[in-house]
């Protein structure tokens, strides 16, 4: 899912099911986003 240049691209399902196999604080910590900042982006896809 990384890049050569370190880049992280998921699909809305990948993500999804990492948020439910993980938590979303779990993936926060595994790609270095901030939980807020993913809190945010997930209530705006909705």
């Amino acid at each position: 899912m990384e890049n050569e240049k370190g880049i992280v691209k998921l699909t809305r399902k990948q993500l999804y099911d990492e948020i439910w196999a993980l938590s979303v604080a779990g993936v926060a910590r595994k790609y270095t986003f901030s939980f807020f900042w993913l809190i945010d982006n997930e209530r705006r896809s909705c």
